[in-house]
């Protein structure tokens, strides 16, 4: 047990705080039924991170959602498996959005640190869904940014598949 003079507190209460700080947030459309993970495009995503990264960029391009009904939603919410299984995941199909809006310069800066975000990028490019952020990569990593994907695509497999943009995929 630590003395009480060294500023402890009950175990309850620190329980409390390590739950607290694995709760992960996403922004939900309940009238679209569509979601994104907070920290899908780098930063936390937990309550300190929302509103402060790309991703916070990714939600303000969404004009779409104007209207909408919009939620924030924690992992620990009653409905989160139903809105994880049955809303569609707007991740992928938000990069593309980021790049024509504000360039390449934020999704390279965060794929530098986050392999989800570079393996997915270079996938849109390879299966020829996004051209447009093939000279991105380019001027950003070289001729040999196929190398990098090679290199870390297995490390993300099986957990973590590329996915196509949702238009592809449904036309």
């Amino acid at each position: 047990m630590i003395p009480t003079w060294l500023g402890a507190r009950p175990a309850v209460e620190c329980i409390y705080v390590i739950r607290s700080m694995s709760v992960t947030y996403h922004y939900a459309n309940l009238s679209k039924q569509e979601w994104f993970d907070a920290s899908a495009f780098g930063g936390s995503g937990d309550r300190h991170g929302l509103g402060l990264n790309l991703t916070a960029r990714a939600f303000e391009l969404l004009l779409v959602w104007a209207d909408d009904s919009i939620a924030i939603v924690g992992d620990t919410d009653e409905k989160w498996i139903e809105y994880r299984e049955n809303f569609s995941d707007l991740y992928v199909d938000l990069i593309p959005l980021i790049n024509q809006y504000d360039g390449f310069a934020g999704l390279a800066e965060v794929a530098e640190k986050n392999n989800r975000l570079y393996v997915q990028i270079c996938h849109l490019i390879f299966t020829r869904q996004a051209m447009e952020l093939e000279s991105g990569m380019r001027e950003r990593y070289g001729p040999n940014f196929r190398q990098r994907y090679k290199d870390v695509l297995p490390k993300l497999l099986p957990f973590e598949q590329p996915k196509d943009l949702r238009l592809a995929a449904s036309g």
